[in-house]
């Protein structure tokens, strides 16, 4: 049951990423991170925000997300990286 919950979350945290080619750039709750985390993920989402086709900056986005415990919204964010990956 809690795996479904997690996919179902990522399913649609990934429609929030978006599927066009410019897609927006989600941040995730961060009202209770600590400074150096928000910094951080919001580092990351700049880097998507500059570059919304490198499937290096999503794929980065979505490793920053998950490192700091946003694990839904980092999955949503390697479908992007993987539409865009050569290959």
């Amino acid at each position: 049951m809690r795996f479904a919950a997690l996919l179902l979350g990522a399913a649609a945290a990934a429609v929030a990423c978006g599927r066009s080619g410019s897609p927006a750039v989600p941040l995730p709750d961060l009202s209770s991170a600590e400074e150096e985390i928000v910094a951080a993920v919001r580092a990351a989402a700049d880097r998507v925000a500059r570059n919304p086709a490198s499937a290096l900056a999503w794929g980065a986005y979505g490793d920053r997300r998950g490192a700091h415990g946003f694990l839904v919204e980092a999955a949503a964010c390697y479908a992007p990286a993987g539409r865009r990956a050569p290959g």
